[in-house]
């Protein structure tokens, strides 16, 4: 059976992405915590979204500063060398930039995660 698919008495239907979503939806919000919990749902999935279009950015920033390198060699001089040097320490600062959203989106989830977790009887 498709993975996108569900049972209706022996036949197959596919699930709408939509659909999917809808159904997912509701096990991100927590029934118990209040705000604080949907605070920090919210961050989370903030943070999970700026961490990835951060990490999406950094490949056509490289690219920009290899582009940059190759034509200051050729007019090399200590002005055009700003630029380049320029970008690679935003190149470093983007990387650092999307590895620490992440690893606060970790840490900001981890209590929505702590109370999903089943209790002990």
């Amino acid at each position: 059976q498709a993975k996108n698919e569900k049972r209706t008495k022996g036949a197959t239907k596919p699930v709408a992405g939509t659909e999917m979503i809808r159904r997912l939806s509701r096990y991100i919000w927590p029934s118990e915590g209040g705000r604080e919990i949907k605070a920090r749902v919210m961050a989370s999935l903030g943070l999970l979204v700026s961490a990835k279009l951060i990490a999406i950015e950094v490949p056509f920033l490289f690219k920009h500063i290899v582009d940059t390198l190759t034509l200051s060699a050729e007019h090399a001089n200590d002005v055009q060398m700003v630029v380049p040097v320029g970008l690679i320490l935003g190149y470093g600062v983007a990387r650092s930039t999307a590895t620490i959203f992440s690893e606060a989106k970790n840490a900001i989830f981890a209590v929505v995660a702590q109370k999903g977790m089943p209790r002990e009887l």
